[in-house]
């Protein structure tokens, strides 16, 4: 499991069999519960060709009439700000692009597994989901900052960064809201979600997203976007832009689970993407515009979002 991370191969040999064996016994069961979103994740292949051509792609996007309602209404929303409604969708996907519509599809895919409403506490489903749609608006500008000529994956890795918290929260609801009682009580995140589940939610949800297949790249982010400084491999810049985008989320726009759990990544995280204190006063102004962008991909309320 996740073997092609030697830092991580080197933590599973250095886990309990009792860890190990819970951790294969959740992921064998969630697993079974779900897919990934065969129709997104289609899409998002597709995409991913060299050779696919918009018509080609409105063809399939023609077949899932919940997201070529987003696509139309997005290519017509007030960012845009087009003279005139599009109706087609070839039209559509030539103005939005190929990584917006791979974006769409993915947001979407994810959105209608995970993002079901439910509030316990100060706990909020949608807030979570919310806040996962916006790590990934701020990751995926932090791309530029790096020079990556992959945003797309930047915008990936924010979206499922929390996807172990996700999975908790559906498939084993009242462990995690003792695990989130502990956190506010005072309990470090790590310990409370080790002495209630023995592993932590990065590790279950990078778990499965090997199982998913997902990205090498992408499984670091969620690994590693609590403890940037732990990773150490070719995919940092990835880490950090995660790692950075989950705390100003955290601190700025919208908490992940009804309160603060992310800590400052260190000035030396954020030097690595270009940032001084300067350019992060620049980013936080530019958070209500990344906003608005994370509530038109997220598919949920088009009531605004709360500022922390």
């Amino acid at each position: 499991m996740l073997d092609c991370i030697p830092q991580f191969q080197t933590t599973l040999d250095c886990m309990s069999d009792n860890r190990q064996t819970t951790l294969n016994r959740l992921i064998t069961g969630i697993h079974e519960a779900i897919a990934l979103p065969s129709s997104a994740f289609e899409l998002v292949q597709l995409v991913n060709s060299p050779e696919i051509t918009p018509l080609e792609l409105s063809d399939v996007i023609r077949q899932d009439p919940s997201l070529a309602t987003k696509v139309l209404s997005r290519v017509n929303s007030s960012h845009y700000g087009l003279s005139h409604s599009i109706t087609d969708l070839t039209h559509a996907i030539n103005l939005l692009g190929l990584n917006e519509i791979r974006n769409l599809a993915l947001t979407l895919g994810m959105g209608q597994q995970f993002s079901t409403p439910k509030k316990a506490g100060r706990f909020c489903r949608e807030s979570l989901w919310h806040h996962s749609v916006m790590v990934a608006c701020v990751a995926e500008s932090l791309a530029a900052k790096v020079n990556h000529s992959n945003p797309e994956v930047f915008y990936t890795a924010g979206l499922l960064h929390d996807l172990g918290w996700i999975l908790m929260d559906h498939y084993m609801p009242r462990p995690f809201q003792q695990t989130l009682a502990l956190i506010k009580s005072g309990t470090r995140r790590e310990l409370a979600e080790k002495r209630v589940f023995t592993i932590e939610h990065t590790l279950l949800g990078a778990a499965l997203g090997e199982k998913w297949n997902l990205p090498e790249e992408v499984l670091c982010a969620m690994l590693y976007h609590h403890q940037p400084h732990s990773y150490e491999g070719p995919h940092q810049a990835l880490v950090n832009a995660v790692s950075i985008a989950n705390y100003f989320v955290d601190q700025h726009v919208l908490f992940s689970v009804g309160f603060s759990t992310a800590q400052f990544p260190g000035d030396d995280i954020f030097l690595t993407v270009g940032m001084d204190g300067q350019q992060s006063q620049t980013m936080i102004e530019n958070l209500p515009n990344l906003l608005n962008r994370a509530e038109e991909l997220s598919n949920t309320s088009s009531d605004p979002l709360p500022l922390n």
